[in-house]
């Protein structure tokens, strides 16, 4: 007798797979195995990303960015509209700070290829599409990199995955720090391109090398594309003399010869390509801006915003330190000013990163542990007595503030150890399976350690504060508040750090023991990165509706002033107490005698009487009280054409107060004197019975000689002023010889012709011309 076969069975074994199945699975496996398995890892990187902003992407708002709004939409909103009606790239802001040079002073990512988004979508959906496809950029790029030290698919894949998402870098999205973003993102591409090169050298290699360091500048970060070219620089150096792919054999004097021949030549092409942006920059910076005086480069001011011992010891527990994030909790209570990013790189990346420097043998770990190490001390600052070697022997370190700007070389350097550590252990490496039991010993400490501290309480704050503030730059009361009301969010971020990290090394741990496979070690680890990091930067990313929120929606006022200055020309606004961000009235196209920038001219600042404007205050605010019927004796105010003061009233709209003495932008003076200096002319014009309308105060010795009589009768006068793309054009009657003065800043770019004769410009008021 025949027995019949049950339905969906063809004979074989329960629990054995089919031939079908097996070919399946060694498809899949080759796939993951095989080159075209990195468009998988590319694809996951982007739904992560996605998922990640899906807040933005999925709607009509903007990202935001805490120093877009003041900062960044102005000076993007200028420059798109400048492009629309004459092309190309606009030389002088005219909005702010009585005029600044466009290229030169620095206005964010002008020739950034990255930027130019702007020009293609609505500008504030633009502002953070950028930043958002730079984060699927950086796991593109690491992975890249992690590909050519030979590492693991599946390792590099994590990788990417921990560098994309590591929340020093996407909590940039909050400050809106966009070129810090495109540097971090970058960089991994530069190591690859000179990975590839020191191992096969052909100069296309090199070229596309200096291609992206050019990018690099270009970005408008000077500060941390020179941190990037340390690493880069001494990263050739290492592979160069130290070893060759890793191992011990060094390279013969040719190959040296040949590889530093190309290297410079990239470097040649990246100053090259970013000299556009980096001359015109450095030469304004050294010469002209306030970031030349002593007060920028002077030693205090070189280690402001430096890392903390509460910043790096957030770097294990994000919110140890406090954040403020975009729900306006501020709980920061370290030593900075305040804190709008976390320096916190992801628990893995650290905690595998230690485990590669303990177990593996790869000389390449030490050159990581080097520049995380260089890193980490450079970001203290004035926290270590290292940081004067670096002032005082290190070209432009003076000329920089925020040490800890550099931290982000440390999350490249631990996060390439941690994944050449995961690879290592996917590898099956037989000299780590000594060490199987340090995996349990380490899970051990951590929950031993987490149980502690969650414990102990307040007391650890205690004994922390008591430690490391024994002079205490903050009221003993306010601290301990702030503290208090963060330590639930610190147990909260302990404790999953602890549960995460204890099941990341649990997994590793059964792996080796031959409990798991590769499918299943590689997913948990890519789970603890998502949930880990995720968690921390979506408390950094949010959306606001820019139509409606009062910080970049126009209120009553804008509407009225645009009308006056189309009525009556170019004139400038002061805001008292507006409530309003110090660009706020740029963005509508409105001139303003204050504003912010911090690479202003120093003979606005020394006019306008520095960032608190008071000389711009002089006589008519007093003890906090307003007299406005004493504007007129302001010679600041009258000078620089300010027209408007922007005053917010407690119960009531926003009123512009009428200064009816103000001077036109461009206006004629008979009779001048001569100063010696900025200063001189600034402590003159501090005098209210001096008028500045007959008399010009001019510094220097010009040399003027006027003719006895120019045989006219009547009256001088402006008839227009107009500006153009490439500067002003100004129509004036002279009935008898002076001087026409123009409110705008001098700088040496500026050159002028009379009736098409060239003509000399002096310096007028201490700032103008």
């Amino acid at each position: 007798m025949v027995k019949k076969k049950k339905p969906g069975v063809s004979g074989e074994k329960k629990g054995v797979p089919t031939a079908s199945q097996k070919k399946s699975a060694n498809t899949f496996s080759e796939f993951l195995s095989g080159p075209k398995s990195k468009w998988a890892f590319f694809a996951i990187y982007l739904i992560v990303t996605i998922f990640l902003f899906r807040d933005f992407l999925f709607s009509d708002d903007m990202l935001l960015g805490l120093d877009t709004i003041p900062d960044g939409i102005y000076t993007r909103q200028y420059y798109k509209e400048y492009h629309a009606e004459y092309g190309g790239i606009p030389h002088w802001n005219p909005h702010i700070l009585g005029g600044l040079p466009f290229i030169d002073a620095m206005h964010g990512d002008t020739f950034y290829p990255g930027a130019w988004l702007k020009f293609f979508m609505p500008l504030t959906r633009a502002l953070g599409h950028k930043l958002v496809w730079h984060v699927f950029l950086a796991g593109i790029t690491m992975y890249l990199y992690l590909r050519t030290l030979r590492i693991r698919r599946d390792a590099s894949f994590l990788g990417g995955l921990m560098y994309m998402l590591a929340p020093s870098f996407v909590t940039l999205v909050h400050p809106a720090h966009d070129a810090k973003m495109y540097i971090i993102a970058l960089l991994p591409l530069a190591f690859a391109l000179l990975e590839r090169g020191i191992n096969n050298p052909r100069f296309v290699t090199f070229a596309g090398l200096g291609g992206v360091m050019g990018l690099l500048i270009l970005t408008s970060h000077a500060q941390m594309a020179y941190y990037s070219y340390w690493a880069i620089g001494l990263y050739f150096i290492f592979r160069l003399f130290v070893l060759d792919r890793g191992t011990t054999k060094k390279l013969e004097i040719n190959g040296i010869t040949k590889r530093t021949v190309m290297f410079v030549a990239a470097v040649i092409i990246a100053v090259t390509m970013g000299a556009v942006q980096i001359l015109p920059a450095y030469k304004f910076t050294t010469k002209q801006s306030v970031r030349s005086g002593e007060e920028r480069t002077g030693y205090k001011y070189a280690t402001s915003w430096s890392m903390h011992p509460e910043e790096t010891m957030g770097m294990v527990v994000p919110s140890f330190p406090g954040f403020i994030d975009y729900k306006n909790h501020d709980l920061y209570w370290g030593k900075n000013f305040f804190k709008l990013n976390t320096e916190y790189h992801g628990i893995l990346p650290l905690v595998l990163g230690i485990m590669a420097l303990l177990m593996l043998r790869n000389r390449l770990k030490w050159y990581f542990l080097g520049i995380a190490v260089l890193s980490l001390v450079y970001a203290l600052g004035a926290n270590t007595p290292f940081y004067r070697l670096f002032y005082a022997f290190v070209p432009s370190v003076k000329n920089f503030r925020a040490p800890s700007m550099i931290i982000f070389l440390f999350c490249f350097a631990f996060v390439t150890l941690a994944s050449m550590f995961i690879s290592s252990i996917l590898d099956d490496d037989s000299t780590l399976k000594e060490k199987n039991r340090t995996l349990l010993y380490t899970i051990a400490v951590i929950a031993g350690l987490a149980v502690i501290i969650s414990l102990m309480g307040q007391t650890f704050f205690d004994m922390w504060r008591a430690i490391f503030y024994k002079t205490d730059p903050y009221p003993e009361l306010q601290r301990a508040k702030i503290m208090a009301a963060n330590i639930p969010y610190f147990r909260s971020d302990m404790w999953r750090i602890a549960v995460l990290v204890c099941a990341a090394l649990g997994g590793i741990w059964m792996f080796m023991s031959k409990r798991i496979g590769t499918y299943a070690l590689t997913g948990l680890l890519a789970l603890v990165i998502f949930v880990d990091e995720a968690l921390i930067d979506s408390r950094f990313i949010t959306t606001i509706n820019p139509a409606s929120n009062p910080a970049i929606a126009p209120d009553q006022t804008v509407a009225e002033l645009q009308k006056r200055m189309d009525e009556s020309g170019p004139f400038r606004i002061l805001g008292i107490a507006s409530g309003k961000s110090a660009n706020y009235y740029a963005m509508f196209g409105l001139h303003t005698a204050d504003g912010f920038h911090n690479n202003e001219l120093q003979s606005y600042e020394l006019f306008r009487g520095g960032r608190g404007n008071e000389n711009f205050l002089l006589y008519w605010v007093e003890g906090g009280s307003l007299n406005p019927d004493n504007v007129t004796k302001n010679n600041f105010l009258n000078i620089a054409g300010v027209k408007y003061l922007i005053i917010a009233m407690t119960d009531g709209p926003t009123v512009p107060l009428e200064n009816n003495a103000a001077f036109d932008r461009a206006f004629i003076v008979h009779n001048h004197v001569v100063v010696s200096s900025d200063s001189a002319a600034v402590e003159l014009l501090k005098d209210s019975s001096f008028d500045p309308s007959e008399t010009v105060i001019i510094t220097g010795e010009p040399g003027i000689r006027f003719p006895e009589s120019s045989g006219l009768s009547g009256e001088s006068k402006v008839e227009s002023l107009t500006y153009t793309k490439d500067g002003a054009v100004i129509k004036a009657i002279f009935h008898k010889p002076g001087f026409l003065v123009l409110a705008d800043n001098m700088v040496p770019y500026w050159h002028a012709d009379v009736d098409g004769k060239p003509a000399a410009i002096y310096p007028a008021y201490g700032t103008f011309m």
